[in-house]
């Protein structure tokens, strides 16, 4: 089977004249990048366009229920052609000066005989239209970042709430709003551990930034019989430990789906505007945590190999009152 023409420029013409209908298929047809659909009635081009999309529509929209005005609301109306260049050839003069039509900055009037200067001039339209839609395309691509298999994230979340369990009351400890970025933050200020995380087809790392009330919190749980005052070498021996539980669990629960991985040793940064060096710096997921009013972060970025995937059978078990997506 010979292989699409990806600069081919699909044309669909439904008309009521036979006679015009083929005689405008004919003619567009002798050009090698026109891809030419003849269609029959406007019950089945309305059936058409749902399933496929289309670069132009010729039409005379005379057998439209409703007339041209009403054809172009329903190709305006579908999913897969409301952007399709729409042409009116051997219009009556009530049509081309219809206000609601004249408005369509994507609907002409042509006249006959339509003439080989002006389909160079259609396919040369029709190639700047693809490329504003694929401008277009770019900008909204890099606008919402992906998202990942939330069994990745319930893995995640159920990991961090099994360490902090640990050491605080349940109730003590409330989860934030998990919520996407387009990368990490590269930069902080206070500290923060950083850990990576890789597998066969995924790695990446966390960041735990956490506030010097939180890690004050933490101390007295570790040492509940001693007043201890932090240190910076404290505060830093504390907050890769806490890294290294955590990472080390969320390893244990993407184990239950499946995915083995390695983690590295935990770096800790402290001090203002310090670097985050991210392993890798892709679409991360943040969430706040609040531990007995104090704040800190959890961010954990991850790229995915293209076959990247997980056993449909697997899961990670809730536990209760445990933040778990749906």
């Amino acid at each position: 089977m010979p292989q699409k023409n990806p600069n081919e420029i699909k044309m669909v013409v439904v008309m009521s004249n036979l006679d015009m209908r083929l005689a405008t298929t004919q003619f567009l047809s002798h050009k090698s990048w026109a891809d030419v659909r003849n269609v029959l009635g406007f019950d089945l081009v309305k059936s058409i366009l749902t399933d496929e999309k289309f670069d132009v529509i010729f039409t005379d929209g005379e057998e439209a229920s409703g007339g041209t005005e009403s054809f172009l609301k329903n190709v305006r109306a579908s999913k897969r052609n409301h952007t399709t260049l729409v042409i009116c050839v051997h219009a009556q003069e009530s049509v081309k000066k219809d206000e609601e039509l004249l408005k369509d900055k994507l609907f002409r009037f042509w006249s006959l005989p339509v003439s080989d200067l002006s389909l160079d001039e259609l396919k040369s339209d029709i190639e700047d239209l693809r490329l504003k839609a694929a401008v277009v395309q770019q900008a909204q691509n890099a606008a919402v970042p992906k998202t990942f298999d939330v069994r990745l994230l319930n893995a995640v979340i159920l990991g961090v709430r099994e360490v902090l369990d640990f050491y605080f009351d349940h109730n003590d400890v409330d989860f934030g709003k998990p919520n996407y970025r387009k990368q990490p933050l590269l930069e902080r200020s206070g500290i923060t551990g950083l850990i990576g995380i890789q597998g066969d087809k995924f790695k990446g790392s966390m960041a735990l930034a956490a506030s010097l009330d939180f890690l004050q919190h933490l101390s007295n749980k570790v040492f509940p019989d001693q007043e201890i005052k932090l240190t910076k070498e404290g505060s830093m021996d504390l907050i890769a430990e806490l890294s290294n539980q955590v990472v080390g669990r969320v390893k244990m629960r993407f184990g239950d789906l499946g995915l083995n991985s390695n983690i590295g040793l935990p770096e800790v940064f402290i001090g203002k505007n310090h670097a985050v060096p991210h392993k890798v710096v892709d679409t991360a997921i943040f969430m706040g945590l609040k531990v007995l009013g104090s704040l800190c972060e959890l961010e954990l970025t991850i790229s995915q190999a293209a076959d990247f995937f997980i056993d449909e059978t697997k899961s990670v078990v809730s536990t209760k009152n445990s933040l778990m997506f749906e």
